[in-house]
């Protein structure tokens, strides 16, 4: 799951808790399915809100979740889900 400012300006990580490899701000998980063909309505991934690194103020932002394979190829992306956080 990465993040972003509404316009597509990535979130820098400032601590290197909460980053994807290329530092942008991001929250990860590793599975593996049992079964090629799965559904998951329950699966959580947790990110805070001091994590996005964000000013005082309003923020529109958006953020997108990838699936990558045992090779770490991405081979699904979501739609961008947009949300508001007030610091």
């Amino acid at each position: 799951m990465r993040f972003y400012y509404s316009n597509g300006t990535v979130l820098k990580d400032s601590n290197n808790l909460y980053k994807a490899t290329d530092g942008q701000v991001s929250v990860s998980s590793n599975f593996i399915p049992i079964f090629e063909t799965s559904t998951f309505n329950d699966f959580v991934m947790f990110m805070p809100y001091d994590e996005l690194h964000l000013i005082k103020g309003n923020h529109r932002l958006k953020f997108n979740v990838g699936i990558f394979d045992h090779n770490n190829r991405q081979i699904a992306t979501s739609n961008y889900v947009y949300f508001y956080v007030n610091q």
